[in-house]
């Protein structure tokens, strides 16, 4: 069975969607490749086996690393009303390790680092991560 709806939250071991009460299990039959990691508020499909466990998971309207995919050049913009971006635990706990490295790497030799510096380099370094 498949089912689709909006993300209400989300751990290692399942997704809540909204208007569900309960948590959607991933199987322990899963594999890594079919369970995107999805983030709040973020519209998903969800692959269920006949225990009701999740056998897979993806994203629906993006590229598979959490963002927007690319909208053809004839596509109308969003309007001014639409809902902000949701981040993800997941993507912020990344941006913060870039800037780390990236301070650790430009500060080495005891150097001053200048900010612009270093948020160029964390924003390479996470592109090079999320494979972007």
């Amino acid at each position: 069975m498949t089912i689709t709806g909006i993300v209400r939250a989300t751990n290692t071991h399942g997704v809540k969607l909204d208007g569900e009460t309960e948590w959607r299990n991933y199987s322990k039959f899963s594999k890594a490749e079919d369970l995107a990691q999805p983030f709040i508020g973020q519209q998903v499909t969800i692959g269920l086996d006949k225990a009701g466990f999740v056998r897979t998971l993806a994203p629906i309207g993006t590229n598979g690393y959490h963002k927007p995919a690319a909208q053809p050049a004839e596509a109308s913009p969003a309007p001014a009303e639409s809902a902000p971006v949701v981040l993800d635990t997941q993507r912020i706990i990344s941006r913060q390790a870039m800037l780390n490295t990236a301070t650790s790497m430009l500060s080495s030799g005891g150097r001053a680092v200048d900010p612009k510096e270093a948020v160029a380099l964390a924003a390479k370094l996470e592109q090079w991560v999320w494979r972007q």
